[in-house]
């Protein structure tokens, strides 16, 4: 039996076939969404799921091994691209007759990258860098939807071959010899394209999920969709860094390196209303951040709770009668201040109307300043309610 304890991160999702396609530590693991499921059964002759902030695409995946029809969104383009690769109905047969021209190598001049990406350099030796390039160039011009599929194969060689290591937000340079790319992408596309063909012959899902790139609250906004689950894992308070720890893979996508709508972005900032629930829970911790100055002119703990009320106020009206809300969260570190959000997301579902029927810690995180010095723990938890 795997460990349950496990369920919360990636780690679990390792010895699954496509859930391990692509690493990210802040994901949960494919178990803990099937518990979910398995002990909230819905009435229901098709069932819907919803993963507003969808990642690399657990919860949807999921939803095809149990045949519901799913929808998910994630603001950052390449959750969005993973999620889009590991999730959607691929035709093995175009794939494979797409693949020489995927590897097709041109003898023209050496493919630039944008000024400001240039830093990626470092990481790559450099006949490495243009071979990834022209692979991705060649994916680029693939009109069918099978272009997802090489692109996760891509992304996963340029973990193989680059230089990088990633640590903690930072990516610190490894040692390692030049290896061949093109080798490298082969054994990995073989690699995916069996275990993609076991997948579904064990899952003959019909339906493809919906994956977009924008924001939960602008999809609420613009779906009347109802759903009979919706589970995620919202970023936790002031945990932004994973954004910069992929900075090589976006750069190779030729898209931005820092998220511009993450939870707590004040580009998207929202209007005051007369009572937010958290101004309850957090007078004393919003009162210590302002003696300590915590500045950050894009993100604030206040803009944060604010859409995080919001997000779940809009999930709830998107349930449907007997509808399913799961959330996997923990609070955070602002400055030198600890704001445990247990007890906050209880106060917080049941202002919403929903019962909750599971609430368990999934384990204590640590809190530290400067990674040395503990201030201490708090709770990351997994809460399950149900609409009234």
């Amino acid at each position: 039996m795997r460990k349950k304890e496990l369920w919360s991160t990636f780690r679990g999702n390792n010895n699954f076939p496509v859930y391990n396609w692509f690493y990210f530590t802040e994901a949960y693991s494919r178990g803990l969404v099937r518990e979910i499921i398995l002990k909230n059964p819905i009435k229901s002759s098709n069932p819907v799921l919803y993963d507003p902030f969808c990642g690399t695409g657990t919860s949807l995946l999921v939803a095809k091994e149990f045949g519901y029809q799913a929808f998910g969104t994630d603001i950052s383009y390449l959750m969005y691209l993973v999620s889009k690769a590991k999730c959607l109905n691929f035709n093995v047969n175009t794939i494979e007759k797409l693949l020489p021209m995927v590897l097709q190598m041109q003898n023209n001049e050496p493919i630039k990258i944008p000024k400001e990406n240039e830093w990626i350099k470092k990481y790559f030796y450099s006949e490495n860098l243009q071979n990834i390039l022209q692979i991705k160039q060649n994916i680029d011009n693939i009109k069918e939807q099978e272009k997802h599929f090489f692109y996760i194969v891509l992304l996963a060689t340029i973990e193989v071959v680059s230089r990088a290591r990633k640590q903690g937000q930072d990516l610190r340079l490894r040692k390692v010899e030049q290896m061949d790319v093109i080798h490298k992408f082969q054994k990995r596309y073989n690699l995916f394209l069996k275990e993609y063909k076991k997948f579904t012959s064990k899952y003959p899902c019909k339906y493809e999920p919906e994956i977009l790139n924008e924001s939960c609250l602008t999809f609420y906004k613009t779906h009347e969709q109802l759903f009979d689950y919706i589970i995620c894992s919202p970023p936790y308070l002031n945990k932004t860094e994973y954004t910069k720890r992929f900075g090589i893979e976006l750069a190779i996508l030729g898209k931005e390196t820092i998220l511009q709508e993450h939870l707590g972005h004040s580009k998207h900032s929202l209007n005051d209303k007369d009572e937010w629930v958290f101004e309850k829970h957090f007078k004393k911790e919003l009162e210590r951040i302002k003696e300590e100055q915590y500045k950050n002119e894009e993100y604030s703990a206040r803009e944060y709770f604010k859409q995080l009320e919001t997000f779940v106020n809009d999930s709830t009206k998107h349930l449907k009668k007997t509808g399913v809300l799961a959330i996997v969260i923990a609070g955070g570190v602002i400055g030198t201040t600890i704001f445990e959000i247990y007890n906050y997301m209880q106060d917080l579902y049941l202002l919403n109307g929903l019962n909750i029927v599971d609430i368990k810690t999934n384990r204590d995180i640590t809190c530290n300043i400067n990674r040395t010095t503990k201030l201490g723990t708090i709770k990351e938890f997994t809460i399950v309610g149900k609409k009234d």
